[in-house]
C-alpha cells in the first residue's frame, strides 16, 4: 500500500485529508514541517500534502527540503485557503478539502509516475445528499443562527464528520486561542495571520462563516500591514471566537446527560435535604454535581443551581430557605 504524509498544524485538517484517503492508502502524519523532516527518513512516503501556510515552515519550504534530501521531485500536493493562490507549476487544492476531489488530484498524480492503483468507481463516495444529512443533526445544530448548516455539511459532506469536526474544533479551541492572544499581545503578526488563515478554513468545515468570514478579514489584513484594522477588529473576532465555543461546549455537554428515573430523582432531591440539613458540604457537591449530569427539568435545573451558587458561598442560611 502507498505511503501519503498529511502535513498540517490544524489537527482538523490533518483528520479531514486522513478521511478522504485512508481506505486507499497508508497515511502519516506531521503537525509541522519539522516533525514531517524527521519522520521523513523513516517512513519513507511516495507523496506528501502539505498545508501551504505554516508557523515557522511553510509548504514550499518542505518541498524544497524534500526535495534536496531525497534528490529527486516526490510528487507533492499544497492545501491552501489562500483564494488568490495560483502556480501553474504546483498541485495544490482548496480549502475546506473535498474528499473526491483530493483523491482524483492524488490518483492523477500517480497516474503519471506510473503508480495509479485506484479506479474511477473506486473514487466515488457517495456521501449523500445535504438535505438527508441535514436529518441526521442535532436540532439545536440546525436551529442556531451561528451556525450555517447548509455550508457546514457542503464543506465537510456528510453530518458525521461535521459533528467530528466540531469536537476536534472544541479540543482544540483553548490551546488556539492562547496562541492568538500570545502572538498579538507580543506583536507577533506574522504568526497571528497564519494562524487566522488557518481559522479561516477551520470555520468553514463546522459552518461558522461569520467567524470564517472575520478570520479571512483579519487574514488580509495581516497580509497587508493594517495595523489599524488589525487592532480595532481583534478583539470582535475573540469575541466571535468564544461564542460559538460557548455554542458547542454547551449543547455538547447537554447531549452527554444521562436520563433519570422520577424513582431515582426523588431519592436524590430527599438526599439533597439531608446532606443540608447537616450542612455536609461535600455530601451536598457530589448530589449537586451527579443531578447536573442528567437530565432533569429546567425548574430543578434552576433548584440546584441556586444551591450550588449558594453552597460554594458558605451561605447555608440561604441553603436551608431554598429546600424548605
Amino acid at each position: 500500500m502507498k505511503k501519503i504524509m498529511i502535513v498540517d498544524d490544524e489537527p482538523m485538517m490533518i483528520k479531514i485529508a486522513d478521511r478522504a484517503l485512508k481506505d486507499f492508502y497508508q497515511t502519516i502524519q506531521a503537525s509541522s514541517g519539522e516533525e514531517a523532516l524527521e519522520l521523513f527518513d523513516s517512513q519513507s512516503p511516495d507523496m506528501i500534502i502539505s498545508d501551504l501556510k505554516m508557523p515557522s515552515m511553510s509548504g514550499e519550504e518542505l518541498q524544497k527540503k524534500i526535495n534536496e534530501r531525497r534528490g529527486e521531485n516526490l510528487p507533492f500536493i499544497f492545501m491552501t485557503a489562500d483564494e488568490e493562490y495560483d502556480n501553474a507549476e504546483a498541485n495544490f487544492i482548496r480549502k475546506p478539502v473535498k474528499a473526491e476531489e483530493l483523491l482524483n488530484l492524488v490518483n492523477r498524480l500517480f497516474e503519471k509516475t506510473g503508480r495509479k492503483i485506484i479506479t474511477h468507481d473506486e473514487l466515488k463516495r457517495g456521501a449523500g445528499d445535504t438535505k438527508s444529512e441535514r436529518e441526521k443533526l442535532p436540532q439545536w445544530l440546525v436551529k442556531s443562527p451561528l451556525v450555517n448548516v447548509h455550508a457546514g455539511l457542503n464543506n465537510s459532506e456528510t453530518a458525521e464528520y461535521m459533528l467530528s469536526a466540531i469536537d476536534i474544533f472544541l479540543d482544540h479551541a483553548q490551546p488556539n486561542l492562547e496562541d492568538m492572544e500570545r502572538f498579538f499581545a507580543a506583536g507577533d503578526y506574522e504568526n497571528f495571520t497564519v494562524k487566522v488563515h488557518a481559522l479561516k478554513s477551520t470555520a468553514r468545515i463546522i459552518g461558522a462563516m461569520i467567524l470564517s468570514t472575520m478570520a479571512g478579514a483579519m487574514e488580509k489584513a495581516g497580509v497587508e500591514g493594517d495595523m489599524e484594522y488589525l487592532k480595532s477588529e481583534y478583539p470582535l473576532l475573540i469575541d466571535e471566537y468564544k461564542k460559538y465555543v460557548k455554542l458547542f461546549s454547551h449543547n455538547k455537554k447537554e447531549e452527554s446527560k444521562k436520563d433519570i428515573s422520577d424513582d431515582e430523582l426523588a431519592d436524590v432531591m430527599l438526599a439533597i435535604k439531608e446532606y443540608v440539613a447537616a450542612e455536609d458540604f461535600s455530601l451536598t457537591e457530589d448530589a449537586i454535581e451527579y443531578l447536573e449530569k442528567c437530565i432533569i427539568s429546567p425548574e430543578k435545573e434552576k433548584y440546584i443551581a441556586d444551591i450550588k451558587k449558594s453552597l460554594y458561598q458558605l451561605d447555608w442560611d440561604s441553603i436551608h430557605s431554598i429546600v424548605g
